[in-house]
């Protein structure tokens, strides 16, 4: 899963800010599953960051899950993650 959604990162435009973010959401939770953590806590707050930076206005809500739902994710990752 890591290396799939690593990929798909590489090959998003930089105008996809949620799509960015949602990659590095997935890819930050397989690190956790992985016990990698710090890893995986340092991606989500990148992550978490790099939201703020999204223009919804400029984007397409994610097919699988709102943005809304991916940043609070994100910020349940990195209180969970030691």
């Amino acid at each position: 899963m890591e290396q799939t959604f690593r990929q798909l990162l590489n090959r998003l435009p930089a105008s996809a800010v949620g799509y960015q973010v949602e990659c590095k959401y997935w890819i930050a939770r397989a690190l956790a599953a992985q016990g990698r953590t710090e890893e995986a806590r340092q991606l989500a707050a990148a992550a978490l960051a790099q939201s703020r930076l999204r223009q919804a206005e400029l984007e397409v809500e994610s097919a699988l899950e709102d943005f809304a739902t991916i940043r609070q994710w994100l910020a349940t990752l990195l209180e969970q993650t030691p």
